[in-house]
């Protein structure tokens, strides 16, 4: 298997930031949000930030409630280039229970890539 690609570090938009420090784990600063990128080999599309993001979310302990509202905010309010669709809405769900499944677990810790196969 190849070596996962780098992931550009990102500028982050300063009303997505506020927004996402009221989430336990998606608030994280960029460079652990970025580890994931790389255990997971995804990009920054929007899919790929959702996954990510319902992923933090449900690993730091999440409520459903909190992915819910979460959702709602991503898709309602945030910019264009950063809003969830109603295609990656359940993306973020799924990514939400997998974390669930593997909360404790460092970002960088190897159990985390067998569910890269499954992305």
């Amino acid at each position: 298997m190849a070596p996962p690609r780098p992931v550009p570090t990102m500028t982050v938009d300063p009303y997505v930031k506020f927004v996402e420090s009221f989430f336990p784990g998606i608030g994280l600063p960029t460079d652990q949000h970025d580890v994931l990128h790389r255990t997971f080999g995804l990009d920054q599309s929007v899919p790929s930030e959702a996954w990510i993001t319902g992923f933090q979310l449900g690993q730091a302990g999440g409520s459903h409630l909190q992915l819910r509202l979460f959702q709602l905010i991503s898709f309602l309010l945030y910019p264009p280039d950063y809003r969830n669709t109603m295609e990656s809405l359940p993306i973020v769900a799924a990514g939400f229970r997998c974390g669930r499944s593997h909360q404790g677990l460092p970002y960088d810790d190897e159990r985390l890539q067998a569910v890269r196969v499954l992305l």
